[in-house]
């Protein structure tokens, strides 16, 4: 592979690397500050019928979220788990170059 097509190739990695992990992290902060909100009802000051209502209203409620598929919900330590992919998966393509070069 030659330089320049080396060069394209890594700066659209690195920029697919950055959209991805500022939507996972917006997509974590979307539900944080959702789970945050449906918590903060229980502060209020509210009469005790009131309470009650409100009670098993937020218990009914989902915080807002990305989800991906049915199953898979994004939260903030997606991000993390992305990066800890990215950083493995780049280490074991490393480490089969290295290995090829090594015999070769």
């Amino acid at each position: 592979m030659d330089k320049i097509t080396r060069t394209i190739l890594m700066g659209w990695t690195f920029i697919g690397l950055v959209v991805w992990l500022v939507a996972l992290e917006l997509s974590g902060r979307l539900e944080l500050g959702s789970r945050r909100l449906l918590m903060s009802w229980k502060n209020w000051n509210w009469s005790v019928p009131n309470k009650k209502l409100l009670s098993k209203f937020r218990k009914s409620c989902r915080p807002i979220c990305k989800r991906a598929g049915s199953n898979h919900l994004i939260k903030r330590t997606s991000v993390l788990k992305f990066l800890k992919g990215i950083v493995r998966g780049t280490r074991a393509l490393l480490t089969i170059n290295g290995r090829k070069r090594k015999y070769n």
